[in-house]
């Protein structure tokens, strides 16, 4: 999957667990992030990038550092935007005051504007997702972990299931994410 990177790993801590260090991205991995976080398609990523599509669509879907890498530009460029409108606030104020007491017929599409600035109507949220390639695999880990609980034949008592779930989704995802990290690890 595109370029390989030095595995960079960081010793065992006291408690015997490793630490997971995401790795640098490829400089074609690097290209196509700020794409990918624009909302670009996997065709222009990767033009580029200079890779193939599929390239990128497999970074995209696949690989933890590049998803981690993604999530993150997009969470900048999103508070990049809400800075920018921040510092138009007093200036859309003012012309929403303007418009809804001087014509009727922008009344209406000024209160609205005021009622979405107040997150009444129309909401949007920040963009949401894992920053870190180890938070993107325990991510896939839980979801792992859920799918295979869900295929398991159901006990019909609704407080035994919860009970179990409880214990099985984080056993299981634990061990789904070992398996992950081990792959990720030999893989790069």
């Amino acid at each position: 999957m595109g370029n390989k990177k030095a595995t960079k790993m960081l010793p065992a801590k006291t408690d015997g667990t490793r630490h997971f260090e995401a790795l640098a991205l490829s400089a074609p991995q690097a290209a196509a992030v700020e794409l990918v976080a624009l909302g670009r398609n996997d065709t222009d990523a990767a033009k580029a990038a200079g890779v193939t599509r599929q390239t990128v669509n497999g970074w995209r879907n696949h690989d933890p550092a590049f998803i981690a890498a993604v999530n993150a530009r997009r969470r900048e460029l999103w508070e990049e935007a809400q800075d920018r409108l921040r510092g138009l606030a007093t200036k859309a104020l003012d012309v929403l005051a303007g418009a809804l007491e001087a014509d009727p017929a922008t009344a209406l599409p000024a209160a609205v504007q005021v009622l979405k600035a107040l997150k009444i109507y129309g909401a949007v949220d920040a963009p949401t997702g894992p920053t870190t390639a180890e938070a993107v695999l325990a991510q896939q880990a839980e979801a792992a972990a859920r799918r295979e609980l869900a295929g398991r034949v159901p006990t019909g008592d609704p407080i035994e299931a919860l009970l179990a779930e409880s214990g099985e989704v984080p056993r299981l995802a634990q061990e789904h994410l070992d398996r992950l990290k081990a792959d990720w690890e030999a893989a790069h």
